[in-house]
């Protein structure tokens, strides 16, 4: 419970400081922008940006995407992916590796890796945005990322002249890689009038579509593709589609009239369709976003 605690004040933390920082970057930004009054002096050549978010916006992003480690021990040799099969059971594969090792050796099937974990991934996106008003609308991310799980496994060598408690072992390197595909629709709401910084605050839904695109495993200066032959040869895919749901607190830097750049992080709760009846990862992403606002209005 302490834990889950401190995961939810660090989460308020961040919401805290991110409208914290955004309050007072408005605050400093913004003091300058001449008043209605002022602007009705103005030539029309210098009337000043509006700031406005509304209409329809289109864009790119890119962020750091952390997984959730619930799924990484798919990858883990236990399962239909089997480690044992490759390095045991086939017999050219364990002589070979008996003759490097100069001794008969095993794999304890229950001493597999069980905490393999994700590594950081680049998150790619194309982004669509909506705004009914000034601080409400929608939006859809579609977003592409590749992810490696990692960890190391040991096969016990044995060794008859190892006359010690501990056993003669030998090191391998096990992983996975998988693509994914997420998309995102959500409500987004911005606060303040226009001008040009605004914090926001976006939730919504995520569907996502998770493939097991190799899954190896090296020892020695081998290295082997554990996947099963039967899917591997008949193309079958490994994954599925997913859901979940997602917050997204963030500030918008607005450009001027013509472009906008939001930064954000996208934290999120999601089933990925690996393990059987999978339960729901806690992942998130920090990116940014450049927008071109006013796709059909124009920039009058």
């Amino acid at each position: 419970m302490k834990v889950l605690a401190m995961k939810y004040l660090y989460f308020f933390a961040f919401l805290l400081g991110t409208f914290t920082v955004a309050a007072q970057a408005t605050y400093h930004l913004n003091d300058n922008k001449p008043s209605m009054r002022e602007m009705s002096y103005l030539a029309d050549d210098d009337i000043p940006y509006t700031y406005s978010n509304e209409g329809w916006q289109v864009g790119i992003g890119f962020g750091l995407y952390k997984a959730g480690n619930e799924s990484a021990n798919y990858y883990n040799g236990s399962g239909k992916n089997s480690l044992k099969r490759v390095l045991i059971d086939n017999q050219y594969t364990y002589e070979l590796l008996r003759q490097k090792f100069n001794y008969d050796f095993h794999l304890d099937s229950n001493n597999l890796p069980s905490a393999m974990k994700y590594a950081p991934a680049v998150l790619l996106q194309a982004v669509s945005k909506y705004n009914f008003n000034e601080n409400n609308g929608l939006v859809i991310d579609f977003g592409y990322s590749r992810h490696t799980a990692a960890d190391f496994f040991t096969l016990v060598i044995e060794d008859p002249s190892n006359t010690t408690s501990e056993p003669t072992v030998e090191l391998g390197k096990i992983w996975g890689i998988e693509e994914r595909v997420n998309f995102n629709i959500g409500y987004i709401r911005t606060f303040g009038k226009p001008m040009r910084v605004k914090p926001f605050i976006e939730i919504g839904i995520n569907i996502n579509d998770v493939k097991l695109k190799d899954n190896k495993a090296q020892i020695l200066s081998y290295t082997y593709s554990i996947v099963d032959p039967m899917d591997a040869y008949y193309g079958y895919k490994q994954g599925g589609i997913g859901q979940g749901y997602y917050v997204n607190p963030g500030v918008i830097f607005n450009l001027g009239d013509a472009f906008a750049v939001h930064m954000g992080a996208n934290l999120s709760l999601k089933r990925i369709n690996l393990l059987e009846n999978p339960g729901y990862s806690k992942e998130w992403v920090i990116y940014v976003r450049l927008l071109y606002k006013n796709l059909f209005a124009g920039n009058a």
